[in-house]
């Protein structure tokens, strides 16, 4: 007798039930070395089923060795099949950076208005490449990318950010996360220490954790090379100087020539993480690190903010001595980037869409920073200082003669409000206590009205 309960509300079919409870009891010794199945028609009467159901799942057995078969007998179990298998613990991952349902207002940087992704026109540039495409074009491509896109960014990059360079320059990466990965392999393989911005992204922090690091403090305008290490060899210095991630910072003219003869004299490589270039709001954007000197400066940035983080795509632009180390690097990592997506994207810079809505953009960020401005004035008065030039997504907060402690961030969050603070971006947790990271890109002004007053009414009874 083989005892079997049957779920007819299951998606799984009947056979595959079948299939797998004698599997299982073979598996843990409940059926044993040369015992006998019921008959295929005397089990489906048993199971009240068709006999094509029972006799599909024999079949499955006999196939992956589970049974013998003796024409005109019927279906054994094989030996030596018994295996004592662990009872495994459901496993233990932190996911609550993802899992925020009970979220209703979510401060998080880096995150672009995604109710404002141009839908019609990518679906437009995306049905164009899909049919207009030739089917080659849909098989492992160039790891560097899609050649077009990377001709099509080459000219984009030098009427926008007067960067001059080959298309073959380009690595196309799945976003920024991607390419620094890249480069921390890179740096993996070079005779010296990489310095790091302090503050700084923790996603660079976790990407170069690894590699032998130096965290630099900034001041008022970034990172100032008079304070690297003296005797310490350098290869590597990561940087934010268009707008310093978290405090928002510019690096000026004059800081970045003597960044620049800092990484000739040393001769180490500067990362240009370009990551919100194209959002200032009181002047022109700054130009470029990189065309300073193109040999000395990698160029990285992606469309994340631009546009969405899900769509995946950035890019670096190479010294032309890096391109073939980077482009194995990349080649082993995933082969190419999704293709479709390169096409499509090609299409939207090129028709002019992405200029567009980086304009529309602008406009709307630059209206939803006055105004989170605005009620942190009126809520804290002078109590508050906002950090950083008027650009990104983003500002920083600090709120004097306060401390944002576990208790207070888990209570806030209690309240649906998710905030950020800088403490946990920095080697120096003590010095930036009572600072706070406040994206506002993706909340809309009701939204930023609603989550400055939660944050009020928990700071206020503080005080």
């Amino acid at each position: 007798m083989v005892y079997i309960k049957l779920d007819r509300n299951s998606k799984e079919s009947l056979t595959k039930q079948v299939y797998r409870h004698i599997k299982h009891m073979i598996l843990n010794n409940k059926l044993k070395a040369d015992e006998k199945l019921p008959s295929s028609r005397k089990l489906a009467s048993e199971l009240n089923i068709s006999r094509i159901v029972v006799v599909d799942a024999y079949e499955n057995l006999l196939a992956e060795g589970y049974t013998y078969a003796i024409k005109g007998s019927g279906h054994y179990i094989n030996k030596n099949l018994t295996l004592e298998r662990p009872q495994l613990p459901a496993p233990q991952v932190d996911f609550s950076e993802f899992e925020q349902e009970h979220i209703e207002i979510s401060f998080k940087s880096r995150i672009p208005a995604l109710d404002m992704f141009p839908k019609a026109k990518w679906l437009k540039c995306y049905r164009e490449a899909l049919y207009d495409s030739e089917s080659t074009s849909f098989g492992y491509s160039y790891p560097s990318g899609q050649k077009s896109l990377r001709k099509t960014l080459a000219d984009h990059l030098y009427k926008k950010r007067g960067i001059k360079c080959h298309e073959d320059q380009i690595i196309i990466t799945s976003g920024s996360v991607q390419g620094l990965s890249l480069l921390s392999q890179y740096f993996k393989t070079c005779d010296g220490k990489v310095i790091l911005e302090d503050p700084f992204n923790y996603t660079i922090r976790d990407m170069f954790e690894k590699n032998e690091t130096i965290y630099q403090a900034i001041d008022k305008f970034g990172l100032d090379p008079d304070n690297f290490p003296k005797d310490t060899k350098i290869s590597g210095i990561i940087m934010t100087p268009s707008h310093q991630y978290p405090m928002g910072t510019a690096s000026p003219i004059s800081r970045r020539i003597e960044l620049i003869k800092y990484a000739r004299q040393h001769d180490c490589l500067i990362v240009e993480d370009d990551y919100d270039s194209a959002f200032r709001y009181d002047n022109s954007p700054v130009e470029s690190l990189h065309e300073l000197d193109p040999e000395r400066v990698i160029y990285l940035d992606s469309f994340s903010k631009v546009m969405m983080p899900s769509l995946r795509i950035g890019y670096m632009v190479l010294p032309t001595h890096m391109i073939e180390p980077i482009y194995k690097l990349k080649r082993i990592s995933d082969i190419t980037s999704p293709i479709l997506n390169q096409l499509t994207m090609d299409r939207f810079i090129q028709y002019g869409y992405l200029d567009q809505h980086i304009q529309k953009m602008k406009s709307v960020y630059k209206r939803r920073r006055h105004h989170l401005i605005g009620l942190l004035n009126h809520y804290f008065t002078d109590q508050v200082t906002i950090h950083g030039v008027s650009a990104g997504i983003h500002i920083v907060a600090e709120f004097e003669g306060l401390v944002f402690d576990n208790q207070l961030i888990k209570s806030i969050e209690g309240d649906g409000v998710y905030i950020m603070r800088l403490s946990d971006n920095t080697e120096y947790p003590d010095k930036y206590k009572s600072h706070l990271i406040l994206g506002y890109g993706n909340l809309t002004e009701g939204q930023l009205d609603k989550g400055i007053k939660i944050l009020h009414k928990h700071l206020n009874k503080l005080n």
